[in-house]
């Protein structure tokens, strides 16, 4: 973990990317689903049980791997020299595997690596579950296709010693041919289909460490989540619905960077006037309308004329933002009554959209919080993508709801300089938690005044 204390912002921007605007049959017999699946009018179901999903269906190792530790380091002359030599090589894997929507079986993608060991040797490692930040709402767009600094993120930390996941999403079929119906869709900032597919992939990658002889690691039960952006949601929902869908791991801590967790508050941003926030948000509404059923049709949203732009944007590229390019005002994409109804936080007139916010929304989801995992929470004080103003007041209303958390403002720090600033205390910070050291209680839920992270640039 030394080595790793000297990664400064080398592998950030690969999490962060978001758009420029135990055994396990006793776990599942004691599970208490309490819990319900859906909601905003969806048709109740029940999801599938546990055994049904996490299948490996297909795996391709990288072109690089394996990669021996000389190569790791060589790969990082071109990045920093501050890291070598590397204590392990890496393999590093996409992966394919079964996975559920709705109660429905689907399949989706993402990446695994694991510390390469000599020959004879075996060790136990942690998980990191790997969240990264928004690359699109199709296949095309997906990390594991995406490949090269996604790629790289998994050696580098699995050379450091650690077993990496990092799923694409649902929706975010790697592996789906290009300009293909997607089998299933992303619902982005969604809890539900988030957590589910990541965790799922979680259950894949020990399936296949099992069956790959090549593979001498062991993954222990503890689990750290780590995202950015879309990835800091993420991280949350992961957290948010393990005591129901995977308790047979232990969350040792959770690190959120720049995450949306109060979504009726960046809407309100997001349609006060055209930002970067904007284009966000309506991908929002666009991928739960889809998720939730079309009982409630886009129109009664955005300017019809906008509809099929924002289609095309989502489902043909991988930048929603293009369908706001001549987009000059907030009222030349959202319907007048929308933008008021967001505003004014009328929930009765936005009816069933309000309803897909609220069960988002980690400030508001109905989902019952049942872990006290120690979770450092990080924004930037120029963040406005993440709105700032909006997430120091949730901040204070997570706590309030009895979230152990603690609290990192980088000062100057726009959306992804956050991340990347921070990025030493957030090793030292999770390096004291998977050591057991809890939360100092002077921290615990104090939301204190920005502070010059280590990583800003000297001015």
């Amino acid at each position: 973990m030394r080595k790793l204390r000297r990664l400064r912002g080398v592998i950030i921007r690969l999490m962060v990317l978001a758009i420029s605007v135990p055994v396990l049959s006793a776990c599942v017999d004691s599970m208490d689903f309490s819990w319900t699946p859906g909601g905003c009018g969806l048709e109740e179901y029940e999801l599938l049980p546990i055994e049904d999903v996490g299948a490996v269906l297909s795996t391709h190792q990288d072109d690089l791997s394996p990669l021996p530790p000389e190569g790791v380091d060589a790969l990082l002359e071109q990045l920093t020299d501050e890291l070598s030599p590397v204590p392990y090589g890496a393999r590093v894997y996409r992966i394919r595997y079964s996975t559920q929507d709705r109660g429905r079986l689907e399949e989706a993608t993402g990446i695994v690596s694991v510390p390469w060991l000599e020959e004879g040797v075996t060790e136990r490692f942690p998980i990191v579950l790997w969240l990264h930040g928004t690359t699109g709402f199709n296949g095309e767009c997906a990390p594991s296709r995406l490949g090269g600094e996604h790629l790289l993120a998994n050696y580098l930390l699995s050379a450091l010693g650690y077993i990496v996941v990092a799923p694409d999403f649902i929706g975010l079929d790697g592996e789906v041919e290009l300009g293909e119906p997607q089998p299933v869709y992303h619902a982005y900032l969604n809890i539900e289909q988030t957590a589910v597919g990541s965790w799922d992939l979680v259950r894949a990658a020990r399936s296949f460490f099992r069956s790959a002889p090549e593979i001498n690691v062991r993954a222990s039960n503890e689990v750290a989540l780590w995202g950015g952006s879309q990835g800091g949601h993420a991280a949350f929902s992961c957290d948010l619905l393990q005591p129901f869908y995977a308790p047979e791991y232990d969350i040792q801590a959770s690190i959120a960077l720049i995450p949306p967790t109060d979504l009726f508050g960046q809407a309100r941003w997001a349609l006060s006037d055209v930002v970067p926030t904007t284009a966000a948000m309506a991908a929002f509404f666009k991928t739960q309308q889809r998720w939730y059923g079309q009982t409630v049709p886009l129109k009664d949203v955005f300017v019809p004329q906008l509809v099929p732009k924002i289609y095309d944007a989502m489902y043909f590229g991988c930048n929603p933002a293009e369908a706001f390019s001549d987009v000059r005002d907030v009222s030349d994409a959202f319907r007048s009554e929308t933008i008021r109804a967001v505003l004014e936080e009328d929930r009765e007139a936005l009816d069933r959209w309000a309803c897909f916010i609220e069960r988002n929304s980690l400030t508001e989801t109905p989902v019952p919080r049942m872990n006290e995992t120690p979770t450092l929470m990080v924004l930037g004080e120029n963040d406005r993508l993440v709105y700032t103003p909006v997430e120091q007041e949730a901040f204070d209303t997570l706590c309030e709801k009895g979230y152990n958390l603690e609290y990192l403002e980088c000062a100057d720090a726009g959306h992804t300089d956050a991340a990347g600033w921070s990025f030493m205390e957030q090793i030292d910070w999770l390096d004291a938690r998977m050591s057991g050291v809890p939360i100092d209680e002077a921290k615990r839920c104090v939301r204190s005044s920005p502070v010059r992270c280590s990583g800003q640039p000297e001015s």
